[in-house]
């Protein structure tokens, strides 16, 4: 008898977490299908160009008049402060408040649960038509009352190839990628996860292989957050006994950094400053590849592919 009733518990209790889970599901696929992320122009922009512009020393760009974000490949959904938020209402910018429901990684790399969101038309820069406004209508940002600044991640970008020239600093954002004076080196590769899906997590993140002092390569995300600001390769500290070059320790921070480590992506074969690191990022393999590459490149999200400019003859 006693077999019988926990035979009985166990079927009630996984029947209520399988309704559970599959409740979330279809929530989830309701907010993907209901998604307010959808690209939509008021114009086409010509030439395949969506934006235009120069990235300051804090990798920010603006989305509004007197209003800036951080251009974060390593942040999975845009953000957006409560000082922007005030603003946003004193000049009465249309917009609309919502219920959210996203458990993900802050700025900081800390799992956090959103249930606010803004949806706001958002200009992007494009000084070759400076007669017309291009506008993405309709983008969710998170509402984060414990940042400074505003953060344009994943869920914008991942629309875009994004060009960016070296000397210049300046960047591009395209529908299809020009192929002209650039090569393929390498694919890129997109990763989500499951539970991350139920959870409204949808958005993926860009990695790319590296190979760092001969060592079995791993993905290493890509990150232009403010504290990926200065760094090319960031892995964990664990990993500082391959290092093939004399390492060296900051006496202030503590930082640990080797030089000039061997780093091979694709085909291609660079020297590049590694830091050692356990606590400096979210990830565990990290790369910003503004820093990283010292040559104009592509990264084109959605043909998931690296792309690097042809060196002249």
């Amino acid at each position: 008898m006693k077999t019988t009733k926990i035979k009985v518990y166990s079927l009630l209790t996984i029947g209520i977490l399988s309704s559970i889970l599959i409740a979330l599901f279809l929530l989830n696929n309701y907010r993907v299908k209901t998604s307010s992320n959808e690209i939509k122009f008021d114009v086409t922009p010509p030439s395949g160009i969506a934006a235009h512009f120069t990235l300051s020393k804090d990798y920010c760009m603006s989305i509004l008049p007197e209003e800036e974000a951080v251009f974060d490949m390593g942040s999975r959904h845009s953000l957006v402060c409560k000082e922007t938020l005030q603003r946003i209402a004193e000049k009465a910018i249309p917009h609309r408040i919502s219920s959210a429901m996203i458990y993900t990684k802050d700025v900081n790399g800390n799992h956090k649960l959103y249930t606010k969101k803004l949806i706001i038309d958002i200009a992007l820069p494009n000084p070759e038509c400076p007669d017309s406004v291009y506008r993405i209508h309709n983008v969710d940002f998170l509402i984060d009352d414990t940042i400074t600044n505003n953060v344009l991640g994943m869920n914008v970008l991942k629309h875009f190839a994004i060009k960016r020239l070296f000397k210049t600093n300046e960047i591009l954002l395209y529908f299809d990628a020009p192929n002209h004076n650039y090569q393929e080196v390498c694919e890129l590769k997109l990763h989500e996860s499951i539970l991350g899906s139920l959870f409204g997590n949808e958005v993926n993140r860009a990695s790319v292989s590296l190979s760092v002092n001969g060592e079995t390569p791993h993905c290493y995300f890509m990150d232009t957050g403010q504290s990926m600001r200065t760094i090319e390769v960031v892995q964990p500290e664990y990993k500082i006994a391959s290092a093939t070059g004399r390492v060296h320790i900051d006496s202030i921070t503590g930082m640990i950094t080797q030089k000039r480590c061997k780093v091979k992506f694709g085909n291609r074969l660079r020297f590049s400053r590694v830091i050692y690191e356990n606590d400096l990022h979210t990830d565990k393999y990290g790369m910003n590849p503004f820093k990283f590459f010292n040559q104009d490149c592509i990264i084109d999200i959605p043909n998931r592919r690296l792309l690097i400019r042809k060196p002249e003859k």
